[in-house]
Order: structure tokens, then sequence, then C-alpha cells
């Protein structure tokens, strides 16, 4: 994620460097024929590209994992970047750079399963979705019961020899396709 958010600010900041014209021409002053695009791009340097690398790239920016407040640095850093620019903003009410995004984070430390009391590590004893669970589930029921990838059809059955009634019932994601 955080590969994909630099390229993402990299390429609005640079993203007219696609139409630079060739080195030779790079000292040269653009003619009046050649685009906006082409222009804007003769006026990119070396320099200024590794001067924001540089800046997003430090210690400052605390490595822009998404959701910490090393990102929102970032993420305010490229949007004062295009303010200064005067570039047009893309949102719909044209007033700001920032899109809201719905964002959920979830770690290790913060998910978590106990079973009578004995706990169970996310990732390594379970696998949960924050997005397809509840915050917080709770199962009072006493007793579990394992029902292979729960598959209920006339020619086979997981359900067969099992009694469910008013239990919790735990089967695999999925289903078998050997």
């Amino acid at each position: 994620m955080k590969k994909i958010f630099l390229f993402l600010c990299l390429s609005g900041l640079l993203g007219s460097a696609t139409g630079q014209t060739p080195s030779s021409a790079a000292n040269s002053e653009p003619s009046p024929e050649l685009s906006t695009e082409v222009k804007l791009a003769s006026e990119i340097t070396a320099e200024e590209i590794e001067r924001h690398l540089r800046v997003l790239a430090s210690d400052a920016f605390e490595g822009r994992e998404t959701g910490t407040p090393g990102n929102l640095r970032a993420a305010e850093y490229i949007a004062d970047h295009f303010k200064a620019l005067h570039l047009i903003p893309p949102t719909q009410e044209g007033t700001s750079y920032f899109q809201t995004v719905a964002f959920t984070r979830t770690g290790w430390d913060t998910t978590g399963i106990s079973i009578n009391g004995m706990p169970f590590k996310h990732l390594r004893d379970f696998l949960a979705f924050a997005t397809e669970s509840p915050l917080e589930t709770k199962l009072d029921n006493s007793e579990v019961v394992f029902a292979g990838y729960g598959i209920d059809d006339e020619q086979y059955s997981d359900y067969k020899t099992l009694d469910v009634k008013g239990k919790s019932v735990l089967i695999y994601q999925g289903e078998p396709f050997d």
C-alpha cells in the first residue's frame, strides 16, 4: 500500500514528464507551438524531483504508512505543492485535493478470540476480516461443533451425523475441489 501511495504521489507530481522532449532539446527554450504539457515538463529538474523524494522519504514522515500521522503529513505536503502549482482540485466540489475513503485498520494485537478463557492469536490460529465481522462478537454457547465445509447436499452432507441445534457451528471457508 505504501509503495502504491508513493507511486501515485510521484505520478501526480511528475505526471506531465512523459511528454518531455528528448534530452538534446531539453536545454533549449520550448517553441510556442509546443503543448502546455511539454512546456511544463521542460521545467522539471532532477534536483526538484530529488528534493521532493528526500522530503517524502525523510524520518519526519515516519514511513508514510496508511492511517498514520506520517501519512497525513505526506498528503498535506503533496496537497500544498499542488496548491503552489495552482492545480485545480480533482474533487467534485473542486475545493479539496483529498478524497474520503473508508478505511479500517486491523492489527495482530487488536484482534483476538478466546474460547473458555483460552486465547487464540489472529493470523496464526484463526483469520478474521474486520469489514465482514462485527467489532465485538460474543458466543455464549457451551459447545462448538465442527462441520467440515458445511456442505449439505443430497449426495453428501457434513451435518448427517451432527447435532447442531443450539450450538455454534465451525466450518472451513470455501469448498473442497479435490
